[in-house]
């Protein structure tokens, strides 16, 4: 959700790749860091979200035959993980807030970000307002820059089974001395234990802050995956 701070109105708002038939971007604040849109992918999940997406009757033509034949080329054996990277604008993107709710109408709006035209699109049962806000990202979002070493050293389900992985999304408010505060369950794993150990995990984690465009360290929001065993 998007909410303007001095006026509070707010919109919820869905990310989508349109490299990929404007197929959504689930938790996409864990992708943004450096300037980047950046998104490392496991050819499974890739192939799951490629086949879930593929039932969606109102692809184009031409973006269901290269998603059919990105999904068949996809190899579990031989294929490394896909990196889908797309590079920031440096400016802020106005965006326009939506206000009054109006079943009967149904708004879609864009907003251009990288630089290859990729879009954020915002749909929602509303009417847009007048007037223009801008809303502000961080220009580096937070990030674990020790995960590698951090969670095998500290998890404590290190020798969880392999064949039996899970994965617990966790959300927090990064302070600017890099503190997660406000930390919660995204997505569970249906093991309290392990939502429990994933949520003392990034509590405890030394997180870089997030900066602006001047450097100076802000307070943002943060999402990252906790895996069992840690990957």
């Amino acid at each position: 959700m998007i909410i303007d701070k001095n006026t509070l109105k707010g919109t919820y708002y869905e990310l989508v790749n349109d490299y990929l038939g404007n197929m959504p971007i689930a938790y996409p604040m864990g992708y943004f860091s450096n300037g980047y849109f950046l998104m490392n992918m496991d050819p499974g999940d890739l192939h799951e979200q490629l086949e879930k997406h593929l039932e969606n009757s109102k692809l184009k033509k031409e973006d269901r035959n290269y998603l059919t034949n990105l999904y068949n080329s996809i190899s579990f054996e031989k294929d490394n993980n896909y990196l889908l990277i797309g590079k920031l604008k440096t400016k802020s993107h106005p965006i326009q807030f939506l206000s009054e709710t109006r079943k009967e109408n149904i708004v879609e709006t864009t907003v251009s970000l990288p630089d290859e035209e990729k879009e954020i699109v915002l749909t929602d049962d509303m009417i847009h307002d007048e007037d223009t806000t801008i809303y502000d990202m961080p220009f580096n979002t937070p990030y674990l820059t020790t995960w590698k070493t951090y969670f095998p050293a500290n998890n404590r389900f290190k020798d969880w089974p392999k064949d039996d992985e899970k994965m617990v999304m966790v959300g927090a408010v990064i302070e600017k001395p890099g503190k997660a505060m406000q930390v919660r369950i995204v997505k569970s794993s249906d093991n309290p234990e392990l939502d429990a150990e994933a949520i003392r995990l990034i509590e405890e984690a030394p997180i870089d802050p997030a900066i602006d465009e001047e450097g100076n360290k802000v307070r943002s929001n943060f999402m990252i995956p906790v895996y069992f065993p840690p990957r």
